[in-house]
Formats: structure tokens, C-alpha cells, sequence
């Protein structure tokens, strides 16, 4: 299911295991690359978890409308950055 994440390591990681000289070294990247996300993956997926369980009602559409506003506002922001030529993270 790891294609489905648009996420820039993801396809950094898929150009090394092509470039890694064959199988067996694409599948070692591979298996490492599951051995250190998948626990993180597991750990913020349970978290979340327990939060839904924990809000109802008008906070947590206030919360998920907070949290999904900020990720696009960061987005857009770091989108400006780039086109002007500058690092956000320097």
C-alpha cells in the first residue's frame, strides 16, 4: 500500500532500490525501509485512534477543520518559498 502515500522519501527510496545494483539490494532497501515507517505508521495510526475516541461532536470537526486549515496553509506557504527562489528550512 506504500504507493498510495505521496510522499517525497517514499519516491526517493524507490530510486535507490532501482538503482541498487539488483534484487536482492532493492529488496534489503526495501525491507528496511518498512522495518523503520511501519512502526511509526502503527503508532500514529493508533493514536488517532484514541483521540477520535476521546472528542465528539463540535470539537472534533472544530479540531479536524483546525489541523486540515493549518497542513494547507503550510502548504501554500512553502509552495510561495519555493517559487521565490529561498529554502523555508535553512
Amino acid at each position: 500500500l506504500t504507493p498510495l502515500l505521496p510522499c517525497g522519501v517514499l519516491w526517493a527510496f524507490y530510486g535507490s532500490a532501482l538503482l541498487a545494483g539488483g534484487p536482492a539490494g532493492g529488496a534489503g532497501l526495501a525491507a528496511g525501509f518498512v522495518c523503520g515507517s511501519a512502526p511509526l505508521l502503527a503508532l500514529s495510526q493508533w493514536q488517532a485512534g484514541r483521540w477520535r475516541h476521546r472528542l465528539h461532536g463540535p470539537n472534533a470537526r472544530f479540531l479536524l477543520r483546525a489541523v486540515l486549515l493549518g497542513a494547507a496553509v503550510l502548504l501554500a506557504w512553502r509552495s510561495f518559498v519555493a517559487l521565490q527562489g529561498e529554502s523555508c528550512c535553512a
